[in-house]
């Protein structure tokens, strides 16, 4: 419950240092701050397009990665099937 607080209390206080930060960079700066201020913008939708990208390219890898482990754990029960089959005719049941 107190993590829950904090994460509350973290969704207004962020915007709020940010905007105050943004006007004391602008008044001791001046019009350079804008320029950083569009080149952080610029570099973070860049990184968010390279996220997504990257997203997709980890789910495919993820959904091989399934599909591999379903085959090896199908391929292993048969293989403990067929060591049990062979045991049980080795001891003679059949």
């Amino acid at each position: 419950m107190s993590d829950l607080m904090f994460h509350l209390h973290t969704l207004w206080v962020v915007p709020l240092q940010t905007r105050v930060a943004i006007v004391i960079l602008a008044k001791v700066v001046g019009k350079a701050s804008l320029v950083g201020l569009f080149a952080l913008s610029c570099t973070t939708s860049i990184i968010l397009i390279i996220t997504k990208l990257q997203k997709k390219y980890q789910e495919r890898i993820m959904h091989g990665r399934d599909c591999r482990m379903k085959a090896f754990n199908e391929s292993l029960t048969n293989i403990k099937v067929g060591e049990k089959c062979c045991f049980i005719f080795f001891l003679g049941y059949f």
